[in-house]
């Protein structure tokens, strides 16, 4: 069995910069999970990680700085509409939150 390793990364930078680092990814064999927020996510940027074969998952949505701040149902609240907008912007199943 080969060395396995989580790669996690938050989906930042231009579409330049994640098309490059995909393809550096690619070229390694490499698969990683794309956290992104649902506010800022751009439907151009989810294709180029999908298109790479590698996860999509929720970011809260709008990434708060402090969650320990946030109360139950404002928590909640964020997380999971967090979900369904990047749900939204896969338009399928993305991985579930992870913390």
């Amino acid at each position: 069995m080969s060395p396995k390793v989580a790669l996690t990364v938050d989906l930042v930078g231009t579409v330049r910069e994640l098309t490059d680092f995909c393809k550096v990814l690619g070229k390694s064999d490499v698969r990683a999970t794309f956290f992104v927020s649902g506010k800022v996510g751009e439907p151009e940027q989810i294709k180029i990680v999908l298109d790479g074969k590698h996860e999509v998952a929720s970011h809260t949505l709008s990434h708060p700085t402090d969650l320990t701040r946030m109360s139950t149902d404002e928590l909640e609240s964020e997380i999971f509409a967090g979900h369904k907008a990047v749900v939204t912007l896969c338009e399928s199943c993305a991985a579930d939150f992870k913390v």
